[in-house]
Formats: structure tokens, C-alpha cells, sequence
């Protein structure tokens, strides 16, 4: 592709929260460390995933699309939150997929 056929960069508003979870899918079911920031604005709230903070920071610094995935919350359909020993574990449930969060306290 040329330069004009590159996607316009992404402009996310300065993220609402942020930080370290842990993440296993339904697929992948093996957690995996991903870094994580929610953005928000007055048509969406998106929770972004990364493999590092690095890759997050040059998302919002640089408009590149680095993130491993995405999730608009608008379409969570359940949300479920409940201790495992330590650890707070957060399910996150769509018409298509339940995603599965933690973090310790």
C-alpha cells in the first residue's frame, strides 16, 4: 500500500484508567500480561489491550494502531466481579465473546 492508502491515525482522547491486567479469552485460554487503558468520549468507551505500556504510550502518541485488541463496553451485556483469593477477577460478557480479567489488589 502507498502512503495514501494508510489508514488515518487514531486519535483517542487521554485514557480514563490504565494499567496492568491479566487476560485470558475463550479461545486463547492461557493468561497473558496486557496492558491496558480505557478511553472515552461522548459516542464510545472502548477498553484498548496491548502487550506493553510502551505500545500503548505510542498509540496515543503517535496514532499508530498497536493495540492486540479491542473491546467497545457499550456492547458488555453482563459484567460479573468477584475475588479469587487476592485477586479481583473481572468477566466481561458480549453477544459473541466473554472476556476474563484480573488483578491483584
Amino acid at each position: 500500500k502507498g502512503i495514501e492508502d494508510a489508514p488515518p491515525p487514531i486519535e483517542p482522547p487521554p485514557p480514563k484508567a490504565q494499567g496492568w491486567m491479566r487476560k485470558r479469552g475463550e479461545n486463547n485460554t492461557g493468561w497473558r500480561n496486557r496492558y491496558f487503558c480505557v478511553f472515552e468520549d461522548e459516542h464510545s468507551s472502548m477498553l484498548y489491550y496491548y502487550g506493553s505500556k510502551e505500545m500503548a504510550q505510542r498509540m496515543m502518541d503517535l496514532g499508530d494502531e498497536t493495540h492486540k485488541g479491542c473491546l467497545d463496553l457499550h456492547g458488555v451485556e453482563k459484567m460479573c466481579v468477584h475475588k479469587d483469593k487476592a485477586d479481583v477477577v473481572l468477566d466481561l460478557v458480549t453477544g459473541s465473546r466473554t472476556r476474563h480479567f484480573f488483578t491483584s489488589e
